[in-house]
């Protein structure tokens, strides 16, 4: 007996149309009525998650704003990050009663806070060049690296660079930065796991084998033994005679991660591991900001330092590493407020830049949606207009054709009745 095949009978376009719509209203029911709008500040979910969800809703894939941000923050020619520096350093200073260049106030209010912070960062953005960053970007890249992969020490460490001790810095403010600063919905951890997970990352981090949970499973990432070439070109993913910018430096870190990802998943998620990092390491510049920006802060002091306002301020008093910030929780006798000024300013700057791309591209392409969404009725509507337009043509058209036979049926029966008469009784 020969196999029998069944048949899918597809749908015409009203079933189809039909069948969707139904779906729809039954999915728009099943939403409970008495949903609790009035959830706590504390407990809603993050303004970054949810652009995310808006936007892999709407089908976008965010990776497209990632690559932006990471554009404007280390862009060689640009001042975008710059400028957020200068302002993070005129807030300390104003957390610090100090208002530029010659106002020292012991315990500012909270109202000359505000005041100082504004005005400091008039002052400063007309004192220091805005370009103060632009020579050490492909290094901050370097640097971000080697916090996230390590190695503490061996070749690859020392491609990223070269100073032993400023690389000891460097790995124990990533080990202290962990999770510092969140711009997503955390779960509960409890102290003792935070303890614990630093341990192990400083582990990880000193062996140069890291692991990050991608797309919900752990992965041991290592660096290359030579990883220069994601700075200098001549690897895979770059051409020996272009030297990548620091943008582009770190895009080709993740896609090294997805490579390194898909020898334990298949090909179909290799896209969304990438992403799942790229996402990692955004996380992890934010978490880093102010350990990455110290060391080269020195051309700012150098200029306030000769002001009454900032004799005697350096940038160990102004710009805090992780640790020391994490450190200050802890310690009752240092103000958490000023230890935080900096981080928080910088850190909060760069997210809400991050924020702001995200919901233009979601705004831009909810738009393009809903215009699809009108012009694609506008053209049922039409379709149905013309359907109606033909079935009347038809129905006249049959009038016509009625009247037409019946002229002719009368012009025949004049004749025959003519020929009728004619014929003798």
């Amino acid at each position: 007996m020969a196999l029998q095949i069944p048949v899918t009978s597809p749908l015409t376009e009203a079933q189809a149309e039909l069948t969707s719509k139904i779906g729809s209203m039954k999915s728009l029911l099943s939403i409970p009525i008495d949903t609790n709008l009035n959830i706590p500040k504390g407990d809603q979910i993050s303004t970054y998650d949810y652009l995310i969800k808006v936007l892999k809703a709407i089908g976008v894939d965010p990776e497209i704003v990632f690559n932006l941000f990471l554009d404007k923050i280390f862009d060689e020619t640009g001042t975008f990050l710059e400028e957020k520096v200068l302002d993070a350093v005129a807030d300390s200073f104003a957390e610090q009663g100090r208002q530029l260049p010659s106002t020292v106030t012991p315990n500012p209010t909270p109202q000359q806070i505000e005041d100082y912070k504004e005005s400091n960062r008039l002052y400063l953005r007309g004192l220091v060049p805005a370009t103060f960053l632009q020579t050490v970007k492909q290094q901050l890249a370097k640097n971000l690296v080697l916090m996230i992969f390590g190695p503490k020490e061996g070749p690859a460490a020392e491609s990223l660079n070269p100073d032993p001790s400023e690389r000891d810095r460097l790995i124990e403010e990533a080990i202290c930065g962990e999770n510092i600063f969140s711009i997503s919905s955390d779960p509960i951890v409890k102290e003792e796991n935070v303890e614990y997970n630093r341990i192990a990352l400083r582990q990880q981090l000193e062996a140069g084998e890291v692991v990050f949970e991608i797309s919900c499973q752990d992965v041991k990432i290592t660096l290359p033994e030579e990883p220069g070439y994601f700075f200098d070109g001549g690897g895979q993913f770059t051409q020996s005679t272009q030297v990548p910018t620091p943008s582009q430096s770190l895009q080709i870190a993740v896609q090294y991660v997805r490579n390194q990802t898909q020898n334990i998943n298949n090909e179909e998620n290799a896209n969304s591991v990438g992403k799942s990092f790229y996402e990692i390491m955004l996380v992890k510049l934010l978490n880093y900001i102010s350990s990455l920006i110290f060391p080269f802060l020195g051309p700012i002091f150098n200029l306030t330092q000769g002001t009454t306002a900032g004799a005697g301020i350096d940038a160990s008093s102004i710009a805090y590493g992780t640790c020391a910030i994490m450190n200050s929780a802890d310690n009752p006798s240092q103000d958490p407020e000023q230890k935080q000024a900096f981080f928080k300013s910088l850190a909060n700057a760069l997210l809400k830049e991050l924020l702001r791309l995200l919901l233009v591209l979601a705004i831009k392409e909810f738009k393009r949606l809903v215009a699809n969404y009108f012009a694609r009725t506008a053209i049922e509507k039409q379709k149905r207009r013309v359907e109606k337009l033909r079935q009347k043509f038809q129905l006249f058209q049959g009038v016509s054709d009625t009247a037409q036979k019946a002229v002719k049926y009368a012009a025949a029966a004049a004749a025959l009745a003519s020929i009728l008469g004619q014929i003798p009784e």
